[in-house]
């Protein structure tokens, strides 16, 4: 069992697993795919994710573990010693590049959420083309409407991360990460049903080899960056509550697994659905 803060070793993957499952694997696969060949990007996804994502997420985990500090900074400067190296800014870059990317994904993305959310259910973009989601997408994202979602957003983080990790993160994930897979899964059946959908899965899952271009490999290593969390040393924190006996490799393998099953989830929901509608999958992320 993982000590310091989480009841269980289930509770500690289980949040592990959702720190890496997010907004990359979302919204931000399904429009990398459109925009990078559809099932050949796939394909090369798939094996960096195994080569590239698992080995490299468990460096972060191991640093972690070594350190026993859930501090990157503290953490890197007691593994470089007493020495001067410029290894120990690493951590200083990781909470720089947290703090960036939370300050995107989880308030101006959050209150993007919620406004799409109150925009579905009352019916409000029924029968728009691509062109009028487009301009929606853009009205909005800059409106005050979204900035109040963008601090309601904050707000609920807020709330989880002050309860502590055994009342807020642990089990905000314990609860919310099945039931948005459960969700995605009746979702992508759903879409798959649509009319012309059929073609978006072909497309999807159909890999033209001659797409696989420096291009296509450098956005899927970008692209599993992003998603799995490689490089942001949220994992080093992670590490840093393993324990000894932990199975490092076992560890990584799973999260990357996950996160990837989330991925190519949210592609079997969103590209069918696009080409069910009319909706070019190179459209970008509005």
């Amino acid at each position: 069992m993982e000590k310091r803060g989480f009841s269980s070793r289930i509770g500690f993957m289980v949040s592990m697993a959702a720190f890496s499952i997010g907004i990359g694997n979302m919204w931000k696969f399904p429009y990398v795919v459109g925009n990078s060949g559809g099932g050949a990007f796939l394909i090369v996804y798939l094996a960096l994710a195994l080569l590239f994502g698992v080995p490299c997420f468990m460096i972060e985990l191991t640093l972690g573990r070594s350190a026993k500090t859930a501090s990157p900074i503290i953490g890197m400067r007691k593994l470089a010693g007493k020495k001067k190296t410029p290894w120990s800014a690493i951590g200083v870059l990781g909470i720089i590049g947290i703090f960036c990317i939370c300050s995107f994904a989880h308030t101006i993305v959050g209150g993007w959420t919620g406004g799409y959310i109150v925009k579905t259910f009352s019916g409000f973009m029924y029968g728009m083309d691509s062109a009028g989601f487009g301009a929606e997408f853009g009205a909005f994202c800059g409106s005050n409407i979204s900035l109040i979602g963008n601090v309601v957003s904050c707000i609920l983080l807020w709330l989880c991360l002050s309860a502590g990790v055994k009342v807020g993160v642990e089990k905000v994930c314990k609860v919310l990460l099945p039931a948005m897979l459960v969700i995605m899964v009746v979702l992508a059946v759903y879409s798959n049903t649509l009319p012309g959908a059929s073609e978006g899965l072909i497309w999807y899952l159909k890999p033209d080899f001659s797409m696989i271009t420096l291009d296509v490999i450098a956005a899927a290593g970008m692209q599993i960056c992003f998603s799995v969390g490689i490089g942001m040393l949220c994992a080093f924190v992670y590490g840093s509550y393993m324990s000894e006996d932990t199975n490092l490799p076992s560890a990584a393998l799973t999260t990357v697994i996950l996160d990837t099953i989330i991925a190519v989830l949210s592609g079997l929901l969103i590209i069918p659905a696009l080409f069910a509608f009319g909706i070019a999958p190179a459209a970008g992320p509005s």
